[in-house]
């Protein structure tokens, strides 16, 4: 497995492949954030199941879902702070929407944690279960939502989710690139990993 201290040291690019590198990057930040996008366009109202860590791509892609199912075993976690990036996959967009501006705030300045009882209290899952049951509870609520007035579904979500996601996204990407390039992400990373 390679580590950082594997990596080749980075010798500057000349001007033209450093713009074609970050294009790239960029490219495939927001490829991979249309995910988000996405679920938040779907015509259906769309439920997560979560258990264990949720983190990274994994905790922007929940925020994107309509509904949640939380186990008990389940933690959110945010590490961006920790290892010197801004967030992605829609986190900082997403997370004070959901959780509201002091409990986004905290968990990613701070890397809190909330408890699943703070994630019920605070309306992030739609019902906390058992890790064994996580699945199934899932799974019946979307039956319910599936059997129910799906016109009137697709125009409450299309309604609810007016906003300038896309755009925050753009932006989102470009603060990664912006701090994947840093001295500050590259000690905050080693030191996260070491």
């Amino acid at each position: 497995m390679e580590t950082l201290h594997d990596v080749p040291d980075r010798r500057p690019m000349n001007p033209a492949d450093r713009a074609a590198a970050r294009r790239h990057e960029h490219d495939r930040l927001v490829n991979g954030f249309s995910v988000v996008t996405l679920l938040r366009a779907l015509r259906v109202p769309c439920v997560a199941a979560l258990h264990g860590a949720v983190a990274g791509a994994g905790l922007g892609i929940a925020l994107a879902c309509d509904l949640r199912v939380v186990a008990t075993n389940t933690t959110l976690v945010s590490a961006y702070g920790r290892i010197g990036l801004p967030g992605d996959w829609g986190v900082t967009w997403l997370l004070p929407r959901v959780l509201g501006d002091s409990v986004a705030k905290k968990m990613l300045l701070t890397g809190h944690r909330p408890s699943v009882a703070t994630l019920d209290t605070l309306g992030f899952a739609s019902a906390v279960v058992a890790p064994e049951d996580v699945t199934e509870e899932a799974l019946r609520q979307a039956a319910t939502l599936a059997a129910g007035p799906r016109i009137a579904h697709r125009h409450m979500k299309a309604l609810m989710h007016e906003d300038g996601l896309l755009e925050h996204l753009v932006k989102e990407a470009e603060a990664t690139m912006e701090c994947q390039e840093s001295d500050a992400h590259r000690t905050a990373l080693e030191r996260f990993i070491g």
